[in-house]
């Protein structure tokens, strides 16, 4: 009867706990539980624990200690994964912000490519400019032509 009530009750519990915790965090903790139950219940219905002596309930406790702190540093190295991850999460979300797209980028370079043609044909043709006018001394006044362009400065990332 007890088995009958357990099974599909530890069925829905066992459902529940996989879709909210991790099957490394769930597992573990079942199998520390279900010890402990059939420790209990074999404690109770069949009396297993009426003879034991000094040295087995020494021995009977250190092995259920044991059990519980190696579950429980397992559940405190899942935590700590957990949280390591989650950082790890954080600061790749952070540097993705940071960091340009590839698309932002090529359209940087674009704008460095045109900025750089547009200043060539400024300076280079301003050059041709000045040649020509020194070597020319039209209207005797010896004038050489000068450009005030303002020059940005362009930094690609």
């Amino acid at each position: 009867m007890v088995f009958l009530v357990s099974l599909p009750l530890q069925l829905v519990l066992i459902n529940v706990s996989l879709s909210v915790n991790d099957a490394l965090f769930h597992i573990p903790n079942f199998y520390v539980f279900w010890n402990l139950g059939s420790i209990i219940t074999g404690a109770i219905f069949y009396d297993e624990v009426a003879n034991y002596g000094p040295r087995e309930w020494s021995m009977f406790v250190i092995g259920v200690a044991i059990l519980m702190i190696g579950v429980l540093l397992t559940n405190i190295s899942i935590g700590i994964k957990r949280e390591i991850e989650e950082r790890m999460e954080q600061a790749q979300r952070q540097q993705e912000a940071v960091e340009p797209t590839q698309d932002h980028h090529e359209d940087t370079m674009q704008a460095a490519m045109d900025y750089d043609n547009w200043y060539s044909e400024i300076h280079f043709s301003d050059l041709f400019r000045r040649s020509a006018s020194w070597g020319s001394r039209s209207g005797g006044h010896g004038e050489q032509y000068h450009h005030s362009i303002p020059v940005p400065q362009v930094f690609v990332l």
